[in-house]
């Protein structure tokens, strides 16, 4: 059965039409927070960024932030977590 949609008196559009509708953004980029291992969006994290070591690593808060920049490698080693 093919289902037939009438949009307008010029032309007539069955269920086999794709119609292509552009997105108005660009996906982002995702990193996770090394303090609670929440996903940030990388182009605007709320809690900021903190450079270790010549990497960039991004924050769901400004408390996990600073907690991060008190001890990175604890974080990073995954020997230290928040529970969030």
């Amino acid at each position: 059965m093919i289902l037939k949609l009438n949009f307008s008196n010029k032309r007539t559009y069955n269920s086999k039409t794709t119609v292509k509708i552009p997105f108005l953004r660009i996906k982002s980029e995702v990193a996770i927070d090394p303090v609670c291992n929440m996903k940030v969006n990388t182009d605007n994290p709320p809690g900021g960024t903190a450079t270790f070591q010549g990497n960039a690593y991004y924050f769901c808060g400004p408390g996990c932030r600073v907690a991060f920049e008190e001890d990175p490698q604890g974080y990073i080693s995954g020997e230290k977590s928040i529970e969030m």
